[in-house]
C-alpha cells in the first residue's frame, strides 16, 4: 500500500502542469534578469525542509519548466548552485531515474529535483510555486516572492505550500 501511496505522488509530481502568466510588465523587464531571478527563487528552497539536503550527491534543476531563459541564464543558474559543492545538472525525474541517480529499492534520488511549476508576474513583484523532491514521501511544494527593485531581485518571502 505505501508503494502505491508513493507511485501515485511521484506521477502527480512528475505530470503537474507547469504554468506561465505574464502581466502588467514589459518582456524585456522580465527576461532581462531571469537567471537571477531563477536562481533566488529555487535557492529559496534549499532552507525548507532540510532533512532532504542530507547527504545529497547532486542538485538536478528541471530547465525544461523554466520559460524565457537563454543559454547564459541556464549558466548563471548552474554557476550559482555550485556554492553547494555538489554536481549541478539539467535534468528531469525521468532522465535522472534513467542514468541511475534514483534508487529503484528506496524510491529515493541521491540528491534533489528543484521544478518551478507556475511562475505569475505582476507589476515588479513575482510569485512561483515549485518542488523540492528527494523522494515520494520526501518532497515539498514551495510559493516564493520575489520583488525587483532598481533592477535586481530579491525575496520578499518563502515558505511551504505542501510536504509529503
Amino acid at each position: 500500500m505505501k508503494l502505491i501511496t508513493y507511485a501515485v505522488l511521484l506521477c502527480t509530481l512528475y505530470f503537474m502542469p507547469t504554468t506561465h502568466v505574464v502581466s502588467g510588465q514589459t518582456e524585456t523587464t522580465v527576461s532581462s534578469n531571469m537567471g537571477e531571478m531563477y536562481s533566488l527563487a529555487l535557492d529559496s528552497y534549499m532552507p525548507l525542509d532540510t532533512a532532504l539536503n542530507h547527504e545529497i550527491q547532486f542538485i538536478a534543476i528541471d530547465f525544461s519548466t523554466l520559460q524565457d531563459i537563454e543559454q547564459d541564464d541556464k549558466e548563471y543558474i548552474t554557476n550559482y548552485f555550485k556554492k553547494y559543492n555538489v554536481n549541478v545538472i539539467d535534468s528531469t525525474l525521468d532522465n535522472l531515474r534513467n542514468k541511475g541517480m534514483y534508487d529503484p529499492e528506496t524510491l529515493v534520488l541521491k540528491g534533489l529535483l528543484l521544478k518551478i511549476t507556475k511562475v505569475d508576474f505582476s507589476n515588479q513583484q513575482v510569485i512561483l510555486e515549485g518542488t523540492k523532491y528527494r523522494a515520494g514521501d520526501g518532497a515539498i511544494g514551495v510559493k516564493t516572492i520575489l520583488e525587483n527593485k532598481d533592477g535586481k531581485w530579491r525575496v520578499i518571502e518563502s515558505k511551504l505550500i505542501w510536504i509529503s
